[in-house]
């Protein structure tokens, strides 16, 4: 189940992502940072029940990305599991965004 909860607060939009993260959550995920458009500063992905991202979710990461180029918004990623944080770090991730857990010895 893809199941994605998001809760805006202020200027920020946390989404917490669902247990497995793949290409599946494109319509969900889609919709979840779809709602704070126009209003969101901030977003925060929340990957604290996510043990599974495959390379589609990183596409789909990506994808965010490309949506808020240029409008000055900000994606930090979160409460990453060492699986996760292996997979993001291994394809360099916390050179597009704002892992502040990643640490370079994975």
């Amino acid at each position: 189940m893809n199941n994605f909860h998001a809760i805006h607060s202020g200027d920020t939009l946390t989404i917490t992502l669902p247990r497995s993260f793949n290409m599946a959550s494109y319509e969900a995920f889609n919709t979840a940072y779809q709602a704070g458009k126009g209003t969101t500063e901030y977003y925060v992905l929340d990957f604290a029940q996510t043990h599974h991202l495959d390379s589609a979710a990183l596409g789909l990461l990506l994808l965010l990305r490309e949506h808020l180029d240029g409008q000055g918004q900000r994606i930090k990623l979160i409460n990453l599991s060492e699986s996760v944080e292996r997979t993001l770090h291994t394809a360099q991730f916390q050179t597009l965004f704002d892992i502040p857990e990643l640490s370079t010895q994975v």
